[in-house]
């Protein structure tokens, strides 16, 4: 998507006039995914899902940080301890003395500094955070994917009943012709009254698919509106005049597969990373861990509450130290640890295999599926072709008064059905084209053909 183009939705967003744009002008279908992919709300989710992941990466780094804490205490005594000493001590042997000890108010502040010197756990919680971040930007780009593949399919198929909408209409037009010289044909005892009532009753018909077709439209316009995330409330229509391209022969398609570029397989092998550092960090629980610390503090004792009283002492006490952490026995928790992120890591191995498989036969079904679908789309051409002429011809012998009303009314439905097939397998080509895409991975294209 082109910054300009990127500016001017943004700008049609922000002075409130999108709507108006999409009502007046009809979005083709590379405005559709360009409204897509800056306003679908599951895209809009997943690309906070990085900010998240982001910031977990950080918070792992956190802990390789010096951790520095200040705390401070001031304590009232109620009443002070009370301690039974031996007489020896004071010179007085066979009694015994009651003292109290400590005073009514101590107080104290303290600073508290750690840092981590070695630890496996941490090296390899850096390195998992930093292969999520990764994985969270490859499911942005599958769902970018998605988001394509469902704006391409829902356009196509509003496209399709668009001409779906035309054939009908035409239809009805000539039936609408046809009943105005039958009912002059009626009146002056030409016809029947059962053959002007078939004529009658093919127009209710035509009237009724159009109506059921319009709201159709109306549906398949507000999937649309959602897969681009806007609401439904807006003015919008598409482009009915976008017309859709059918080639001649798929000498000009590419029909290479590289799975790498698959966004599935992209993200299993990131998880299968992910997986790997979990039984390596399951691994580390039996290595040593390695920190300093160290505390700084100041302490004051008073029978008043005088500790602002700046002739007064403050007593002051400071330790620096290593704590070695040396893991002997955990009852096999950590050995049944080890054991599960191995079974986890080969089940993803056979996951990974498993799609690598299926990738190529959506690839195989697809390649098949387009070439089939090309054949059906010249064959219902040739197909609809036939029967307009079917139908010129049979109506020109029904004025002249050769043939009957049943067969021009037969004509007529053929001409129908074979308009209905033909836009069938238009769609159904374009669709085919769709998940020839996919399989290759390659649904990012379509925005360079804008």
């Amino acid at each position: 998507m082109t910054k300009k183009r990127v500016l001017i939705i943004l700008l049609l967003f922000s002075l409130g006039g999108v709507g108006n744009y999409m009502c007046a002008q009809g979005l083709t279908l590379s405005s559709c995914i360009d409204s897509a992919l800056i306003n679908n709300n599951k895209l809009q989710k997943a690309k906070l899902d990085v900010d998240i992941y982001n910031y977990s990466k950080k918070e792992a780094l956190s802990a390789g940080l010096p951790q520095i804490s200040a705390t401070g205490n001031l304590k009232y005594n109620i009443d002070n301890m009370t301690m039974v000493l031996p007489g020896e001590i004071m010179g007085k042997p066979g009694e015994t003395l009651v003292v109290q000890s400590g005073t009514k108010y101590n107080s104290d502040a303290n600073l508290s500094v750690s840092q981590l010197l070695y630890s496996g756990s941490y090296f390899v919680g850096v390195k998992a955070a930093k292969v999520a971040c990764e994985l969270s930007e490859q499911l942005v780009q599958k769902t970018e994917e998605d988001v394509i593949y469902n704006v391409s399919v829902t356009y196509y198929n509003l496209l399709q009943l668009n001409q779906q909408m035309k054939a009908l209409q035409s239809n009805l037009t000539m039936i609408n012709k046809l009943l105005e010289i039958s009912k002059l044909q009626y009146d002056n005892d030409i016809i029947k009254k059962v053959e002007l009532d078939r004529i009658t009753v093919t127009k209710t018909n035509l009237e009724t698919n159009v109506d059921n077709l319009s709201a159709a439209i109306v549906q398949l316009n507000n999937v649309l509106k959602y897969h681009m995330g806007i609401s439904t409330k807006e003015p919008f229509q598409i482009n009915f005049n976008d017309t859709i391209d059918i080639p001649d022969n798929l000498l000009a398609l590419d029909f290479n597969l590289n799975h790498s570029n698959r966004s599935d397989i992209q993200i299993l092998n990131t998880q299968q990373k992910i997986l790997a550092l979990k039984l390596k960090g399951a691994k580390t629980a039996y290595q040593p861990s390695l920190s300093a610390y160290g505390q700084f503090s100041y302490q004051a004792m008073r029978n008043e509450f005088n500790f602002f009283d700046g002739s007064k002492d403050w007593y002051k006490m400071s330790f620096v130290g290593l704590k070695l952490n040396v893991p002997i026995f955990t009852g096999f928790n950590t050995r049944s640890k080890v054991q599960k992120a191995k079974i986890a890591l080969r089940q993803s191995e056979i996951n990974l295999n498993d799609v690598n498989n299926w990738v190529d036969v959506e690839f195989l079904n697809a390649k098949n599926k387009l070439a089939n679908s090309l054949k059906s789309v010249k064959a219902q051409d040739k197909n609809r072709k036939l029967a307009m002429d079917v139908y010129s011809q049979t109506q020109l012998a029904y004025q002249e008064g050769t043939t009957s009303l049943i067969s021009l009314l037969d004509a007529e439905t053929a001409l129908r059905q074979a308009k209905t097939g033909y836009n069938n397998e238009v769609l159904n080509f374009k669709i085919a084209e769709l998940d020839l895409l996919k399989a290759k991975g390659d649904l990012k294209s379509l925005l360079n053909n804008k």
